[in-house]
């Protein structure tokens, strides 16, 4: 295809500009992704933080709940007994935990095996209470140092698995995040290097392809100036689709037109001088001509 060297130049730094576009493109998007990683990574850690509250507001409720024991008067608990209504249970019935189901995939399984165990945990409460108004103190103290012990380390267990599972997720999300930055910090490196490769690459092609011809043709130039009007333009310059192959058809042109004008007055010289030779034999046979009249003029009168 044969351009313009405006033409030329523009393309080149369009490509100069795509390849930096294309660099700060790049860049945006890891930075996306690391950022993305890294609010996985704050957000779980976050979660976990939480989780880790929930098990120790269990524990507190455990303590509350066997408050029962130090006075034998109480036969009401004034504890949370409905599993929707404490801290945990706010958090879990609400969109918060679909979220974490969403960004951590195992939370789902582990969500649906606490579910039953916490709700069993807080109908300990209503257990022991059932107990207090039956007038059953020692079965509610003994169902408080064996049952609800039971229950409250299978939740708490389940809570543990929650916060390890967090904890992993969080672990991942950091090495994802770490593995991305150096992953990115060295293709980065790579395209800039190949970057400046290219623009110099196109650089010294567009300086070439127009130093090259431009200097061709200030030794062609050169040569006509001396006189020598023998040389013809090289027909890679002349079928340049450019100026510059504008120019070289001018040049070439202008040298064809100096042969001919030389060539018509060498002709014309030519003829002058034959025309002179013709006069100057024209003027040595008049010359000899009157001579011999003048002889003859001569040796009349002398007759």
């Amino acid at each position: 295809m044969k351009l313009k060297i405006g033409a030329k130049l523009i393309t080149g730094f369009l490509s100069v500009a795509v390849i930096a576009a294309f660099i700060g493109t790049f860049s945006l998007f890891e930075m996306g992704i690391i950022q993305n990683s890294n609010q996985n990574a704050n957000g779980t850690l976050k979660f976990n933080n939480l989780m880790v509250t929930m098990k120790m507001a269990h524990l507190n409720w455990r303590i509350n709940l066997g408050n029962f024991q130090r006075d034998e008067k109480i036969t009401r608990l004034e504890i949370e007994k409905n599993p929707h209504n404490c801290a945990f249970g706010k958090w879990f019935y609400s969109e918060a935990r679909e979220k974490y189901e969403k960004n951590i995939p195992e939370m789902k399984t582990l969500f649906s095996e606490i579910e039953p165990l916490h709700n069993h945990f807080h109908k300990s409460a209503d257990d022991i209470e059932g107990y207090l108004t039956a007038g059953k103190r020692k079965e509610a103290v003994h169902f408080f140092g064996t049952e609800v012990g039971d229950r409250i380390n299978v939740c708490l267990k389940k809570f543990d698995d929650i916060i390890s599972t967090a904890e992993k997720h969080a672990e991942e999300s950091i090495h994802e995040s770490d593995q991305t930055y150096k992953t990115s910090k060295y293709t980065i490196i790579i395209i800039i290097i190949a970057s400046i490769i290219v623009a110099i690459t196109i650089g010294i092609f567009l300086t070439l392809s127009i130093t090259g011809p431009l200097r061709y043709g200030v030794d062609f130039t050169g040569r006509i100036a001396e006189g020598d009007l023998t040389h013809t333009m090289d027909k890679k310059h002349l079928t340049r689709g450019d100026e510059i192959g504008e120019l070289a058809q001018a040049l070439s042109n202008m040298n064809d037109k100096l042969v001919d004008i030389i060539t018509n007055v060498h002709s014309a010289t030519e003829q002058v001088a034959s025309a002179s030779e013709q006069i100057a034999r024209g003027n040595q046979d008049l010359s000899s001509r009157t001579e011999t009249q003048a002889s003859a003029l001569e040796e009349t009168a002398s007759s």
